[in-house]
């Protein structure tokens, strides 16, 4: 079965400060606390970078890029604190494609980063992009509706069940 997302939320304040690839104090704070979780079950996971709809685009350098490099700032501050490189299967980025706060583009909990967690009995090959249909089922979704992802406080869930979402 494909994995599901455990709502996580650097709160109070910001995950990401607007423009910067690195997390704020209370990003770090949840990535290390989830890297400790992470690292004590055997499943899999995916990091994606997430921005806010704010134009940043230097030279060459754009949200894509921003969004990547959230990913991998989290895969490496994680991986630090317990995350196994064999659990980590993808990193990617979003940009501005999956909006958390869709009524506000440039609101800051847009700027965030998900985790998502594959079930420990998954076969391999199986699907784990929660924008698809399957996706959003096994995320708890209902009718091809996504579950709530980053945004609310972390939450304890069974190993197999563990997921998350920045901010």
């Amino acid at each position: 079965m494909p994995s599901k997302a455990v709502p996580a939320n650097a709160a109070p304040g910001e995950f990401f400060q607007s423009g910067s690839p690195d997390p704020t104090g209370s990003g770090e704070e949840l990535l290390i606390k989830m890297a400790g979780e992470l690292s004590q079950i055997p499943n899999t996971v995916l990091i994606e970078g997430h921005t806010d709809s704010k134009p940043f685009n230097r030279e060459g350098y754009s949200n894509w890029e921003l969004s990547v490099d959230r990913a991998n700032a989290a895969r490496r501050l994680m991986m630090m604190y317990g995350l196994r490189s064999d659990q980590v299967m993808q990193v990617r980025g979003f940009a501005d494609q999956r909006l958390f706060t869709q009524d506000d583009p440039e609101h800051p909990s847009n700027r965030r980063i998900s985790v998502l967690v594959q079930y420990a009995d998954s076969p391999p090959g199986t699907n784990l992009d929660p924008m698809t249909e399957a996706g959003k089922k096994a995320a708890g979704g209902e009718g091809g509706e996504p579950a709530p992802a980053a945004g609310a406080k972390a939450e304890e869930a069974k190993p197999e069940e563990k997921k998350s979402g920045g901010h």
